[in-house]
């Protein structure tokens, strides 16, 4: 009896570890694309800022923003709009490295912090970015392309908040 009620338990335990775990990841992740949410954005961006700005490194920071993206859900429905969305976080994906940081922090709206990046090799990167787009079809067809706003330090300053906030202002600079 012992033995069948321990088998019970550790089989009990083990379930919800792993319980646990997958809600973890849940609230840590956008469910459409697999993208890290706002809230694991700001957690895991603080802290790779935190050691460029005490190893004086570079940061950048882009704030992307896709443009025509409501016409898309309009004329071809939110399932083709999430199509889109999901094609573009693998877009994201193919082109960021492990140590990079990229988020879906709203409907139609992307954010990466690239730590101990500096604005020309930032400049590269989103460039192929924005070519991968326009040589997609998934987005043609639509009409949505990227306005994007990024903004580069050489050293990268002490807060995440100061950053995003120049990135946003920079992308909608560019949008208009």
């Amino acid at each position: 009896t012992q033995g069948l009620a321990f088998v019970v338990v550790s089989f009990l335990v083990a379930n919800l570890q792993e319980a646990v775990v997958r809600e973890q990841l849940l609230s840590r992740t956008d469910a459409l694309t697999g993208l890290l949410n706002n809230r694991a954005f700001y957690e895991s961006a603080n802290l790779s800022l935190a050691l460029c700005h005490r190893n004086h490194r570079a940061a950048t920071l882009a704030f992307i923003d896709l443009d025509n993206f409501k016409q898309v859900n309009d004329t071809a429905g939110h399932d083709q709009g999430d199509k889109v969305l999901k094609k573009f976080a693998d877009i994201l994906a193919h082109f960021f490295r492990s140590s990079d940081i990229v988020a879906r922090i709203g409907g139609d709206e992307f954010v990466i912090f690239l730590p101990e990046t500096g604005a020309t090799e930032a400049t590269v990167l989103l460039e192929r970015i924005r070519e991968a787009m326009l040589s997609s079809d998934d987005f043609n067809v639509f009409g949505v392309t990227t306005s994007i706003g990024a903004v580069a330090y050489q050293l990268a300053p002490a807060l995440l908040a100061d950053m995003v906030k120049a990135a946003d202002t920079m992308m909608y600079s560019v949008k208009s």
